[in-house]
């Protein structure tokens, strides 16, 4: 199955949100020198609402949209703070795909 089309099928399953456009932003490796996995990043752009189709383990998942700004502040904060979310973060600030 094409990268985009299981990125789109996590952001439904997990957020409840459509997307219908992926547009592709890179590649990351999750630990670099210790393992080799690695994750694609998408935007998700022209989003409509769906249902969250959480897995049980996913049931206490709890989605909150934050402004740019917001987010940064997190970051600073050391409220968000894992490596992916700020590797995709970089690949979309590089490519200057966010709004403002």
């Amino acid at each position: 199955m094409p990268p985009e089309t299981i990125a789109a099928g996590e952001l439904q399953e997990e957020t409840g949100l459509v997307a219908k456009r992926m547009t592709y932003l890179g590649h990351v490796f999750n630990a670099p020198g210790y393992s080799n996995q690695g994750m694609h990043v998408f935007l998700a752009e022209e989003l409509s609402p769906g249902p969250q189709q959480l897995s049980p383990e996913e049931g206490d998942l709890v989605c909150t949209r934050v402004s740019v700004e917001q987010f940064e502040a997190f970051v600073r904060e050391g409220r968000i703070k894992d490596g992916s979310t700020l590797a995709a973060y970089g690949l979309l600030r590089m490519q200057k795909r966010l709004p403002g």
